[in-house]
């Protein structure tokens, strides 16, 4: 990759870094149109034209822009999308942080209407 876009590169290295501090904007997501992560967070690139067969954990669909199964989506803007892992308790998919989260929840894990999944070894009032 980078010998294909060597060029690219030093043109960033010598010419734009003050106007574009950020490389992997620059040269990932602008130039190359790839979706790339930054701080954890999937970077989309909607003009990108091929779809991709491989993920990074906790994305999926063809152009990793969605959440895999077992993630929920965090935060999402029109250029990031963040999937974040659903509690220990969840069984299967969930749609926010926590035991409160779950759709269901694991043997083991009892649903209670207003805090989620309780492990069935606690004792809860």
């Amino acid at each position: 990759m980078v010998e294909e876009s060597e060029e690219s590169l030093e043109d960033w290295w010598f010419n734009k870094q003050t106007e574009e501090p950020d490389l992997n904007k620059y040269f990932c997501i602008d130039t190359l149109k790839y979706a790339t992560t930054t701080a954890n967070a999937r970077a989309l690139a909607p003009e990108r034209e091929t779809a991709s067969a491989t993920c990074e954990q906790g994305y999926g669909g063809d152009y990793c822009d969605q959440c895999a199964a077992s993630y929920y989506e965090a935060y999402k803007d029109d250029k990031k999308l963040l999937c974040s892992e659903c509690h220990i308790s969840c069984e299967g998919p969930c749609t926010k942080a926590g035991p409160i989260g779950c759709s269901k929840c694991k043997s083991g894990w009892v649903m209670d209407k207003e805090r989620g999944c309780l492990d069935k070894r606690m004792c809860y009032n």
